[in-house]
Protein backbone atom coordinates (compact mmCIF):
# COMPACT_ATOMS: atom_id res chain seq x y z
CA UNK A 1 0.00 0.00 0.00
CA UNK A 2 1.75 3.12 -1.17
CA UNK A 3 1.08 6.19 0.50
CA UNK A 4 0.67 8.06 -2.53
CA UNK A 5 -2.26 7.49 -4.64
CA UNK A 6 -4.32 6.46 -2.52
CA UNK A 7 -7.96 7.62 -1.92
CA UNK A 8 -7.86 11.05 0.24
CA UNK A 9 -10.83 8.98 2.63
CA UNK A 10 -8.66 9.84 6.71
CA UNK A 11 -8.88 5.89 7.93
CA UNK A 12 -7.43 5.01 4.80
CA UNK A 13 -3.89 5.15 6.15
CA UNK A 14 -4.85 3.78 9.28
CA UNK A 15 -6.10 0.74 8.45
CA UNK A 16 -3.22 -0.06 6.01
CA UNK A 17 -0.72 0.83 8.82
CA UNK A 18 -2.31 -0.97 11.13
CA UNK A 19 -2.22 -4.53 8.58
CA UNK A 20 1.50 -3.47 7.95
CA UNK A 21 3.81 -5.77 9.63
CA UNK A 22 6.78 -2.97 9.65
CA UNK A 23 4.02 -0.44 10.65
CA UNK A 24 4.55 1.73 8.20
CA UNK A 25 3.55 2.63 5.28
CA UNK A 26 6.05 2.60 1.75
CA UNK A 27 7.21 5.36 0.68
CA UNK A 28 7.46 6.69 -3.58
CA UNK A 29 11.43 6.81 -2.46
CA UNK A 30 11.51 3.12 -1.43
CA UNK A 31 9.32 1.77 -4.71
CA UNK A 32 12.39 4.03 -6.53
CA UNK A 33 15.11 2.66 -4.43
CA UNK A 34 13.83 -1.10 -5.32
CA UNK A 35 13.29 0.30 -9.13
CA UNK A 36 17.05 1.19 -9.41
CA UNK A 37 18.28 -2.10 -8.24
CA UNK A 38 15.74 -4.11 -10.52
CA UNK A 39 16.91 -1.89 -13.66
CA UNK A 40 20.90 -1.89 -12.65
CA UNK A 41 23.20 -4.79 -13.00
CA UNK A 42 22.60 -5.80 -9.21
CA UNK A 43 18.57 -6.49 -10.14
CA UNK A 44 20.12 -8.74 -13.32
CA UNK A 45 19.84 -12.21 -11.75
CA UNK A 46 16.47 -11.59 -10.58
CA UNK A 47 14.27 -12.78 -13.18
CA UNK A 48 10.77 -13.80 -13.30
CA UNK A 49 10.17 -13.09 -9.65
CA UNK A 50 7.62 -10.84 -7.97
CA UNK A 51 9.47 -8.54 -5.60
CA UNK A 52 6.62 -7.01 -3.05
CA UNK A 53 7.05 -3.61 -1.90
CA UNK A 54 4.86 -3.02 0.18
CA UNK A 55 6.53 -3.14 3.58
CA UNK A 56 4.53 -6.58 4.61
CA UNK A 57 1.41 -6.28 3.85
CA UNK A 58 1.33 -8.91 1.33
CA UNK A 59 1.80 -11.93 4.11
CA UNK A 60 -1.27 -10.90 5.97
CA UNK A 61 -3.31 -9.70 3.20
Amino acid sequence: MVRHGISPHPDTGKRGLARTPAQHLVTIEEIGRIAAVLASEAGMTLTGSTVYTDAGFHVVA
